[in-house]
């Protein structure tokens, strides 16, 4: 059996007043997250680090009938990096993209 695909009708003032709720609450687990640890410690450092820099992005794909569509912008952005993309981590690792080595 197939399942019905519905596409999804959003208010905007709803769906905005949603998104900023989400996005501290997002913020504030990851505050308290970071407190578990001692202060100091890398581990406390990391995760207070990626809250006070990294951004909460929400990506809305609404063309159910291309479902590998909403991939796009990523792939163009691989490809504009080039080299920078494909190439070795740090540790020595490749890259892995979407389960993929490059």
């Amino acid at each position: 059996m197939e399942g019905a695909l519905v596409p999804a009708v959003y208010q905007r003032t709803g769906f905005t007043d949603h998104r900023y709720h989400v996005q501290d609450e997002a913020y504030e687990l990851g505050y308290q997250w970071a407190k578990i640890y001692e202060s100091g410690s890398p581990s406390r450092k990391l995760i207070a680090g990626l809250m006070d820099n990294a951004l909460l992005v929400n990506i809305v794909h609404n063309d159910f009938h291309d479902q590998n569509k909403i991939f796009e912008p990523f792939f163009k952005l691989e490809e504009e990096l080039g080299s920078q993309a494909t190439a070795a981590a740090p540790n020595g690792h490749a890259v892995v993209a979407n389960g993929h080595a490059n």
